[in-house]
């Protein structure tokens, strides 16, 4: 992992980057969740706990899910792992017709959310789930059920469009996810 830093706007209001510094690295294994970072809006968390956050959106046979320790190099945990069907326990369904799976990471606190739109889910629709983990890779709930069924040819509330990434909040000590 590389961290850069936006030191500040030039005159035209774009970013002026500083140098880059390695925040973390880990040699990743046949099975090891990997930044694959195909689509351009994804993006990397680091928790509370400084654990840099391995997401991989890949529909491929391994942990989608893993953490790295700030300035160490190695994956200190793995999670996630690829099912045919989901669970209930944090697996990441990659069959049934999900052409794109996973979508964003959010780390706030120690809590680890990503999304999982499953377009072309079980080939009806979106899953629009988001999975909540720790930041030592300890598996909390879904936030969202997944829901693949139409009701009379329209979808079911919180499940319209693509449901890319989850949007966080923290007020009077509650959390709240938004799905975008």
């Amino acid at each position: 992992m590389v961290f850069i830093s936006f030191d500040r706007l030039d005159g035209n209001n774009n970013p002026v980057w500083g140098t880059q510094t390695m925040i973390a690295t880990a040699s990743t294994g046949a099975l090891d969740p990997q930044n694959r970072n195909i689509e351009p809006f994804k993006t990397t968390a680091i928790s509370s706990g400084n654990i840099v956050i391995c997401f991989d959106d890949y529909i491929g046979n391994n942990y989608h899910l893993g953490g790295i320790k700030v300035g160490r190099h190695q994956v200190l945990w793995r999670a996630s792992p690829s099912v045919a069907y989901f669970n209930g326990k944090g697996g990441y369904e990659i069959s049934n017709g999900v052409n794109y799976a996973g979508s964003d990471v959010q780390a706030f606190d120690r809590h680890v959310v990503f999304g999982y739109h499953g377009e072309f889910f079980r080939s009806q629709g979106q899953a629009g789930q988001h999975l909540h983990f720790y930041d030592d890779g300890l598996f909390h709930r879904p936030v969202w059920r997944v829901s693949h069924r139409l009701s009379a040819g329209y979808a079911v509330p919180g499940f319209v469009g693509n449901g890319f990434g989850p949007l966080m909040v923290r007020t009077n000590g509650e959390y709240y996810c938004y799905r975008e």
